[in-house]
């Protein structure tokens, strides 16, 4: 007996979904004891309810002795840390240390859009293509007095060289102002995301589909539609970074000289940055990169939302786990859905369902 009822010799994902009682599923980054809980998803009342894990040592043999209210609550706290951690994690991702955690969001290698944020934000539109913060800082950094161009140094302010070598007057500068932009960005994004609610995960409603193979009687896979929640609104912060940029023109200015200076062939002759001491570049450059742009361009950054989210789901396996059985099936990217069988005998197969579970 299983809660008064007799569980099932064959279960599904689909058909937990939708019976009584609590049901509680696991995406691992693999089928071992050692293999780390990246979420855990509990099923109650046709709806399910997905917890983010932060801590990278909570695996399938820690799991696999504890009983499911144990579990609830870890996998609750563990949803609130991922949240309440953003700030330490964005402060690693800048100074390019080992992550606390499991927060792909911000921290994750594949994430291309956060990793944008830290070189400068999303690309600038202007009259002849695309530039950048970077780009900017660089050319107004070269663009310089007559007289300036090809010294070298070791120095510029408090900024030096790795054993006092020398190298282009122009590097420094732009050295110098890109170390104080970052600070700048770095600083106004911990503070912004200080501001940040807390977005606890809702029970809700998921869509399954299935996959058949060329007979249309037999499931082959099935794909699982549900509403997650990510740390980086990525849209939220394009949209307030181009807002801040039409609130400073100097930027959107400095923008449109960098590709009109391209399409001409780097030609420096009408430049407006060319009759800058090294001085006034540096300061140039500080002034367009105000603290108060960066606060405005990082309001938002980190914005709990949801976010459409699946997982594909084949092969019906199971894995002995110390005491405990566990039953599932692969997942996308080399991952497992998996959940406690109920007896020593239950297995688990893919249920020809379509539609609202």
């Amino acid at each position: 007996m299983w809660g008064g009822v007799v569980p099932p010799r064959e279960t599904s994902f689909t058909r937990q979904l939708k019976s009584s009682g609590t049901h509680i599923w696991y995406l691992a980054e693999g089928r071992s004891k050692d293999s780390i809980v990246d979420d855990i998803y509990v099923l109650h009342s046709g709806k399910m309810t997905q917890y983010q894990i932060f801590h990278d040592n909570i695996t399938l043999g820690q799991l696999s002795k504890l009983n499911d209210n144990d579990i609830i609550q870890l996998a609750k706290n563990q949803d609130k840390q991922y949240f309440e951690d953003a700030p330490e994690e964005i402060k690693n991702c800048f100074s390019q240390k080992t992550y606390n955690g499991l927060m792909v969001d911000i921290a994750g290698t594949d994430n291309k859009e956060f990793r944008s944020v830290i070189k400068g934000g999303p690309a600038i539109k202007t009259n002849n293509g695309f530039s950048n913060e970077t780009d900017i800082i660089s050319v107004i950094a070269s663009d310089l007095q007559e007289k300036y161009q090809g010294e070298e140094t070791n120095h510029f302010r408090d900024y030096r060289t790795d054993d006092s070598r020398k190298e282009p007057l122009n590097f420094a500068i732009y050295s110098y102002a890109y170390n104080i932009t970052r600070k700048r960005r770095e600083e106004t994004m911990l503070e912004n995301a200080k501001q940040a609610k807390y977005l606890s995960p809702k029970a809700q409603s998921v869509e399954v589909t299935t996959q058949t193979d060329d007979s249309g009687n037999k499931a082959v896979s099935q794909t699982i539609e549900y509403q997650g929640i990510d740390m980086f609104d990525e849209s939220l912060y394009k949209k307030n970074a181009n807002n801040a940029r039409k609130a400073h023109p100097e930027i959107i200015k400095a923008a449109n000289y960098v590709t009109e200076k391209e399409k001409d062939g780097g030609d420096t002759s009408k430049g407006i940055y060319n009759k800058l001491t090294p001085d006034q570049a540096a300061d140039k450059i500080l002034t367009i990169f105000s603290n108060n742009y960066y606060k405005q361009a990082t309001k938002g950054l980190v914005h709990p939302n949801y976010v459409d989210s699946s997982i594909d789901i084949a092969d019906p396996m199971s894995q002995q786990i110390y005491d405990t059985r566990y039953i599932g099936y692969q997942a996308d990217d080399d991952m497992y859905f998996l959940t406690k069988a109920q007896t020593k005998q239950q297995k688990v197969s893919l249920q020809n369902v379509n539609g609202k579970q």
